[in-house]
This record gives structure tokens, sequence and C-alpha cells, in this order.
């Protein structure tokens, strides 16, 4: 039986010490007589195809699809936060005096609009690293159609590559003090 890439098999042999009875793994590669899994060690090892058979896609499981990997190939990636950082929230909201530049951005999760001030040096630091060739991320803790809904009021579609979820966190063999050395953050008046 032959294999192809991202087809789901399961392991039907019960003597692999890296492999686990009757569990399934995705194919990471594939030749005529052999394929490549990534075992139970979180290793990616080839193993004889009799050791398998095919499967469809377990439930609750799901291969990526192609158009969900992406590869950002700038190697100056900067990112933004929302919240203090590109904009504050103005608390008095309708009480306060308009003087034109207050934002009024309907919150996409609880349907409420709020009103914001964009912090103008952060603005404008976007659009100038945009300018030189940056990509440009910005991240949100309140969440992507949060941020997504704070890009569009401060109207910075055409600099901004990418929006997403501030990250929940990371994996990596280092802290991100060690390789993150490069925080930026100007004071402004509120």
């Amino acid at each position: 039986m032959s294999f192809k890439r991202d087809q789901w098999v399961t392991c039907q042999d019960d003597l692999l010490a890296d492999l686990t009875f009757g569990k399934s793994y995705v194919v990471v590669d594939a030749r005529e007589d052999s394929i490549q899994v990534l075992n139970d060690t979180y290793e990616h090892v080839w193993y004889y195809n009799s050791r398998f058979t095919n499967v469809t896609t377990p439930s609750g499981e799901s291969v990526p699809a192609a158009q969900d990997f992406q590869v950002i190939e700038n190697e100056q990636v900067y990112c933004f936060d929302v919240d203090d950082t590109l904009v504050y929230r103005d608390d008095l909201e309708l009480t306060a005096v308009d003087d034109g530049e207050r934002l009024a951005v309907r919150d996409p999760y609880s349907g409420v609009t709020v009103f914001l001030r964009p912090h103008k040096r952060h603005v404008n630091l976007l659009a100038q690293m945009h300018g030189r060739g940056r990509f440009i991320i910005v991240w949100s803790q309140s969440g992507v159609l949060w941020a997504k809904a704070v890009v569009e009021a401060l109207a910075l579609e055409a600099y901004v590559h990418m929006v997403v979820t501030k990250p929940h966190g990371i994996v990596d063999d280092l802290p991100p003090q060690v390789w993150l050395s490069n925080r930026i953050y100007i004071e402004e008046g509120k």
C-alpha cells in the first residue's frame, strides 16, 4: 500500500516504542515503500508502509489547507499593539469636548461604541516603517476583530500587512528578552 503526503494513517504495529498502536498520524512525506511521520517523541522518522493502514481524517482533527501556510520573507517584522499603543481609550466618552481627534469605534465583540484617541507618534511611526519596507503586523489582546476595527478606524489598511490576535505565548528555547531587544514605546500626552 502506498500513501500520500498530508494523508492520515493509523499505526498497526505494536512493537514500535515511538508510535502508539491504533493512533493516527499525518504523513509528512512519502516514498514508494515508506512514509515519514511526526512520532510520539516529536521526531520526523521514516517507517515502512506495512506498519500503517489508510484512514480518513480523524474526527476533531484536520490537516491544515495549503492556503493556511504563509511565509513572510521580509526580515524586518514589526508588531504594533492596539490598546494604549496605537490608540488610547477616551473614558470621558460623550461628555468630553470633541476636538476632532477622537474616533468612534464599534467594538465588534460587544457591539458598544467606544471612543478612542490616536497615539499620533506611534501611528506615524507605523506609516514610516511601512515606507521603509518593514512588514507590519497589528495585534491586540482584545482579539483580531478589535485590532481590525481599529486599523480601519485609523485608515491604516494600506500600511498594515497582517492583523492578528496578540499571541498568548511562545514556544522558544530563549526567553523573548534575549532575542526581542528592540522594544519601542514613545511617550505621548493623552
